[in-house]
């Protein structure tokens, strides 16, 4: 066998190896959404609509977003208004603006 060939066999090893790996973590995943479906007395067969999820998702991680910038904006203005920063030493507040 050459190097090519074995460098070759190898790889396919490793992909086999990665690709059964996936397929126990899809099956244990399976196994998972089963059971807590079952305990929230579902359907296991319902289909759910994944882009209705994956929009909530999306909503909330905006709304944390926005949360945190508001947050550090009014730690940053309360910071700023106990005089603790000098005219030297402000603060730059342009990052708050950017999405």
């Amino acid at each position: 066998m050459n190097l090519l060939h074995f460098l070759l066999f190898r790889n396919i090893e490793d992909l086999t190896s990665q690709v059964n790996n996936l397929e126990i973590k899809v099956n244990d995943s399976e196994l998972e959404n089963e059971e807590l479906r079952e305990r929230l007395g579902m359907d296991p067969k319902e289909k759910l609509d994944i882009e209705d999820v994956r929009t909530k998702k999306k909503v909330k991680a905006e709304q944390a977003v926005a949360l945190n910038r508001a947050l550090t904006k009014e730690v940053i203005n309360r910071w700023s208004s106990f005089g603790r920063c000098s005219s030297s030493r402000k603060v730059s507040h342009e990052w708050l603006a950017t999405p």
